[in-house]
């Protein structure tokens, strides 16, 4: 491919001062070129799918973190 992309990245940061770490979850929504209303609706909607995933985020075993 020899065109550039427009992406745009959700991202949010959880600490676990526990395991001493960061865990990071993202999603990354490509915009849809030159049509903007449908980019905007798309990333609207990605944000509230986004917004789900991060209020919902449990963390389940700990052991995975050394």
């Amino acid at each position: 491919k020899t065109t550039e992309d427009d992406v745009n990245i959700l991202l949010a940061v959880y600490r676990v001062p526990e395991k001493g770490v960061d865990l990071v979850l993202t999603m990354n929504i490509p915009s849809q070129g030159s049509d903007i209303a449908e980019s905007q609706r798309q990333l609207s909607e990605a944000k509230g799918v986004f917004d789900v995933a991060v209020k919902s985020l449990v963390i389940v075993n700990y052991d995975l973190f050394a």
